[in-house]
């Protein structure tokens, strides 16, 4: 609220531009645009959901290699790049990033 605040004021009292503010408050250009023309009070920002609908067909296999590591001493557990690895052998085509996030959540 405080740097929309200061972004108005430098906008129209002191009549800086768009890259001027945003280099002064270290904040993106475009967003220093949508604070003026939009007259935003609040801003909001909602991630999107982590998500990984290429993993859905390998969740079983994914499932059970987590449910074997639970059981397993932590010094024996597979790490993300293992479990990729393997569920590469299995077919899966995605991305480490799906294996990585979905381990996170």
């Amino acid at each position: 609220m405080e740097s929309i605040a200061k972004i108005r004021r430098l906008y129209h009292v002191e009549k800086l531009g768009f890259k001027t503010i945003a280099k002064a408050l270290s904040l993106s250009k475009n967003t220093v645009k949508k604070i003026i023309r939009n007259d935003v009070s609040n801003l909001k920002f909602s991630r999107k959901s982590n998500y990984h609908r290429i993993l859905e067909p390998n969740r079983k296999v994914f499932k059970t290699f987590l449910l074997e590591d639970e059981k397993a001493p932590k010094k024996y557990r597979r790490t993300a790049k293992k479990l990729f690895l393997e569920l590469q052998q299995q077919g899966y085509n995605g991305s480490y990033d799906a294996v990585h996030h979905s381990l996170l959540s």
